[in-house]
């Protein structure tokens, strides 16, 4: 498995230090690249590779003033949007886009969890989603638990099974399905959706240590139970700084490993 941070690359020291940390790759913020240019995405492509350091994916895919549940939806600019962007981070390597975005997606007003899965399934299957497979970008589904909707694991595969597209799969943040109490068991039931995975010490959302009381070893147990080996990317709040990525890859290294 590989372990990877999220970050702001516009903040060069960020890089330098999830590099120095043993990071294997990062994560940017997909809207963070709304007013950048052809060349200065070339540019930024340009410096991680001189650097050795992997892109493998983005989050924070929707604006807030981009409703797509809602009587505020407006599927068509949430489409154009993603065009422009995904357009432009060709240039880059990454082909992941995390569809976190909950104030874009927050059940409002009467609007009830079927109503807005039928609206969430309508913009992702006839809207997101051939733009996506135009670019050869995958979007995965992020449950969050401070949204008041689409906050389960549960909920994320059932809305990717009713998109049925391939360019639409599911993430798993720990920290999230630490929040709302989800166990740790069925994880096989996710194994045809799973894409990608973030995760968090649960006290503060922190960069995890061996200190933790988090069970982290069940997590990777589970993980292997729905045959997923590929990426973890530890989104945490706070400053980020190459002791606390390096602690926190050895813990989660350790935890894979027992």
């Amino acid at each position: 498995m590989r372990f990877g941070v999220c970050t702001d690359w516009k903040k060069e020291e960020n890089l330098h230090a999830a590099k120095a940390a043993g990071a294997e790759y990062v994560e940017l913020n997909f809207q963070s690249f709304i007013n950048e240019t052809p060349e200065s995405i070339r540019a930024l492509g340009e410096k991680l590779q001189a650097m050795g350091l992997d892109l493998i994916a983005y989050n924070c895919m929707l604006p807030g003033s981009l409703r797509v549940t809602g009587e505020k939806k407006d599927f068509a600019a949430a489409r154009d949007y993603l065009e422009g962007q995904l357009a432009k981070l060709q240039a880059l390597p990454a082909r992941t886009v995390v569809f976190g975005s909950g104030a874009a997606r927050m059940l409002d007003g009467d609007n009830t969890k079927e109503n807005g899965m039928r609206e969430l399934t309508e913009f992702l299957r006839d809207y997101l989603a051939p733009v996506f497979e135009k670019y050869g970008f995958t979007c995965v589904i992020e449950p969050l638990s401070e949204c008041n909707f689409l906050r389960t694991i549960k909920d994320g595969a059932a809305l990717v099974q009713a998109v049925n597209r391939k360019s639409v799969r599911l993430l798993v943040d720990f920290y999230h399905t630490s929040m709302c109490g989800e166990p740790l068991d069925g994880y096989e039931a996710y194994a045809p959706y799973l894409h990608h995975t973030h995760i968090a010490a649960l006290e503060g959302r922190a960069y995890p240590t061996a200190s933790d009381p988090d069970d982290y070893p069940a997590i990777f147990r589970a993980l292997r139970a729905a045959g997923y080996e590929d990426c973890m990317s530890i989104e945490a709040s706070g400053s980020l700084t190459e002791e606390g990525v390096r602690e926190a890859i050895a813990c989660l290294k350790k935890a894979a490993n027992s």
